[in-house]
Formats: structure tokens, C-alpha cells, sequence
């Protein structure tokens, strides 16, 4: 995905999966799991997360539901993601990627389940939009949690919040901090 590229919306896992190629951004692995594979044959989808992920010990079980983002609404929080599953325990495993499901209400075949390891050691975790919801106008609005040290703060709606709002258009020398 080039700066020049225009952006599409898809799914949050074939987001992450576009935006993995950039290395300054350090997205730990994405799996895309499909729901027509998942419903198919659900063994043979276990065993490839559990090879995948092999040497990991936890995974995030993520929603990645076609209709969760669009470029008119926002349903972020809308589904359920799965934390701290163990990667050697198939029945935990198959637990979390049936509760994400279940979550999408009527999933269509095309949805998918984003598989990643689950981060440990947390700095600073958030969520940032291209624009300011309520009106439209052309900010970044980066809500970010620098104090838990957990990964679900924000997008759960609890504990440390913070905003931050940055006009689109800004030049790197108007920043007052680095971070």
C-alpha cells in the first residue's frame, strides 16, 4: 500500500495485512482465518493456528467481520475478541474462534477470525481514526492508553483514556514531542 494508494475498506485483518509490510509500524503476525475454511473443516484450521503460532504461548482471537468497519459507519468494539488464549490447548482454541463467530450474529462465509499473538510487555496501546466521528472534520484522533499496560483498555471502553487530536494536514515540525 503506497502513500499515493487509495484506501479501501475491507476487513481489519486484510487492513493489518496491507499495513504489515510497512516495518516502522511492528504488527505482530496476522492469520487470517476464513469462516467457510473454519466451517469446512475445523480441525484442519486448528492445527494450521497451532503450527503457525507454535512458538508463541497466548493468542489474541480478534473479530475481523466484513461489516465492522465501512466507510460510513464504525461498529469498532461491535464483536467479540478472544485475549490470552493458550496455543497448545485446541479446545480453548476452538472455543474463542466459535465465540468471535457467534459474535457477527448471521456470519456470512467471507468473514473472517484474526489470529495474532497476544502482545506482553505493553508501552502504549490505542485506537486512531482519520477523522473526528461526530462532524467529519479532518483530524487524526488517536485515543491511547500509556498507563495499564494492557491491551484492551480503550477498545473495551475502561480504565486510562487519553486523545489526542491532530489535524491532518500538520508538518512533523509543529509536533512539541516526539512521542
Amino acid at each position: 500500500m503506497s502513500a499515493s494508494a487509495p484506501f479501501s475498506f475491507s476487513s481489519k485483518a486484510d487492513v493489518l495485512q496491507a499495513l504489515s509490510c510497512h516495518e516502522d509500524l511492528h504488527i505482530p503476525t496476522v492469520h487470517a482465518l476464513m469462516v467457510e475454511q473454519w466451517r469446512s473443516d475445523t480441525d484442519a484450521a486448528l492445527r494450521e493456528i497451532m503450527a503457525l503460532f507454535s512458538k508463541e504461548g497466548t493468542l489474541a482471537v480478534r473479530s475481523s467481520c466484513r461489516r465492522e468497519d465501512s466507510e460510513s459507519t464504525s461498529a469498532a468494539g461491535a464483536y467479540l475478541s478472544v485475549l490470552n488464549v493458550d496455543v497448545s490447548d485446541a479446545q480453548a482454541l476452538r472455543d474463542a474462534v466459535e465465540r468471535v463467530i457467534a459474535s457477527y450474529g448471521e456470519a456470512t462465509q467471507d468473514d473472517q477470525v484474526l489470529v495474532q499473538p497476544m502482545l506482553q510487555n505493553i508501552t502504549v496501546t490505542g485506537v486512531m481514526m482519520t477523522r473526528v466521528l461526530t462532524d467529519g472534520t479532518p483530524y487524526y484522533v488517536i485515543n491511547y492508553d500509556d498507563e495499564s499496560g494492557k491491551t484492551d483498555t480503550i477498545t473495551g471502553g475502561r480504565n486510562v483514556n487519553k486523545t489526542v487530536c491532530v489535524y491532518r494536514d500538520v508538518r512533523e515540525q509543529d509536533f512539541d514531542s516526539a512521542r
